[in-house]
């Protein structure tokens, strides 16, 4: 209203809405309503709530705290409410570990196992290869060394880094 009274005279917009001017200046002088209260009251609580996870939270872990702590409230009002305040979830990325570095300048080794025969006693050929294994909230690296022969493993490590 108050830019259209700029332009134009109230009693033109108010007859242009339909409206009468005592309806105008009670609703004026009116203060929030209990709806608008009360969501003030849930926009400091999703305010807490996001910020106490670190941003991490959408509207429906947030409704469940709300409802923990008493509040009257829908889950939907708790998205209008964090859309009306422009909360944006932070989506965790999931980790990708480290595997082999193909972007190098050393070329590649041709494969000489194709070609030779099966070993015929343990020591001649060993094998090794590298993978990695989810630990607890980590990624842990394990390397593996293997005799062809008798499948035995020779050795192995764990590295929580893909290095030599």
């Amino acid at each position: 209203m108050a830019v259209l009274s700029k332009e134009y005279k109230l009693s033109e917009v108010l007859e242009a809405l339909e409206l009468n001017g005592s309806g105008y200046y009670q609703w004026l002088k009116r203060g929030p309503s209990k709806r608008e209260q009360g969501n003030e009251v849930l926009k400091q609580r999703i305010l807490h709530h996001h910020h106490e996870s670190k941003g991490r939270y959408g509207h429906r872990p947030i409704y469940a705290h709300i409802k923990e702590e008493g509040l009257s409230c829908g889950r939907d009002r708790v998205l209008h409410l964090m859309k009306k305040i422009g909360i944006k979830v932070k989506v965790k990325t999931s980790y990708r570990p480290q595997t082999t570095d193909s972007n190098h300048e050393y070329g590649y080794s041709p494969n000489h196992m194709k070609s030779a025969a099966s070993p015929e006693k343990p020591n001649q050929i060993w094998a090794s290869d590298t993978t990695y294994l989810r630990a607890g909230n980590a990624w842990v690296y394990l390397a593996i060394v293997m005799d062809m022969c008798s499948r035995r493993i020779l050795g192995w490590a764990i590295s929580p880094k893909n290095d030599t």
